[in-house]
């Protein structure tokens, strides 16, 4: 099945259907959240970077780069963990193309427009901050991620006189040399499993009425699904799907530094559910050829 992920039919289902110019199709999955957060603003600029990086690979202009490189960067600019997302994307060209001055070119033209699109917060905080600051960061996330199971007051270490900081690199230090498999466990499986163990409602509150019946279990299977079609892509990789793959990997990745929260998972549902729908609608084209091809059979004469 994983030759059928590279067909021309299924390819042009997907960008017409999740990525291309038909702006009146949308997908049937509608996510939003209950409050005023980033979350949405970056799933928007985050889809939108996605389908501007795809036709990087398609057109290879300098123009699409630039597009894409200054969409990464307003992306940047709601949520700045996504500013690693060039490096896999472009390391991902590499592996594909294998053609290191073409892609070091438009990976340094999308760069270009990061920063076209970061300047103005750059030359804010240089002349009212006196420091040169490319993205927005802070501590407590960091800092908190270094509780496993979120338990606050385990008291691993005097925090007493000391900043955030210093106690998030002590607590790294002693966690991993006297408390190992706890902290590998939390730094991995752990904090995948409670990013993407329920379907974000909202944020400060639960829904009034159910939004979804069974939604942690709709919300199961749309991972179920994208990680099959992962597993089954993965097989024949030299294909634009990819990315997709590599860009949920890379962000899942970055999160394991932080803080988990499910919320995080908001960003990037849109991608499993693309990557589930590519899998059913392959799954279709599969049994529909299968079918014509019965139907042309002569008669007696078996598969």
């Amino acid at each position: 099945m994983a030759r059928l992920f590279d067909r021309p039919k299924v390819r042009q289902t997907m960008g017409r259907h999740h990525c291309g110019s038909d702006h009146g199709r949308i997908s049937p999955f509608v996510w939003a959240n209950g409050a005023i957060l980033t979350e949405t603003m970056a799933a928007m600029l985050f889809m939108l970077y996605v389908y501007l990086q795809l036709r990087v690979f398609e057109k290879e202009t300098a123009q699409s780069a630039l597009l894409a490189g200054g969409v990464l960067g307003l992306l940047v600019l709601t949520r700045p963990e996504f500013l690693i997302l060039i490096l896999p994307a472009y390391a991902f060209y590499w592996l594909w193309r294998k053609r290191s001055a073409h892609v070091v070119k438009l990976a340094a033209i999308s760069c270009l427009g990061i920063v076209i699109a970061l300047s103005p917060w750059i030359v804010r905080n240089m002349v009212t901050m006196h420091q040169f600051v490319i993205a927005s960061t802070q501590v407590n996330p960091f800092a908190a991620g270094t509780y496993p199971n979120k338990d606050y007051a385990d008291k691993m270490v005097e925090t007493k006189g000391k900043t955030q900081m210093e106690v998030a690199k002590e607590r790294l230090k002693v966690g991993f040399t006297e408390h190992t498999w706890t902290f590998v466990k939390w730094y991995t499986i752990g904090k995948v499993r409670y990013i993407y163990g329920r379907m974000f409602f909202g944020a400060g509150h639960a829904p009034l009425y159910p939004v979804i019946p069974l939604g942690t279990l709709y919300h199961r299977m749309i991972l179920l699904g994208g990680f099959i079609s992962t597993i089954t892509m993965l097989r024949r990789w030299r294909q634009p799907a990819v990315l997709l793959v590599v860009l949920v990997v890379a962000i899942s990745i970055t999160r394991l530094a932080f803080v988990p929260e499910f919320r995080y998972n908001f960003t990037a549902m849109p991608l499993f559910i693309i990557l589930t729908s590519l899998l059913a609608t392959t799954f279709l084209d599969y049994l529909l050829g299968r079918r014509s091809n019965k139907a042309q059979l002569p008669v007696g004469e078996e598969l």
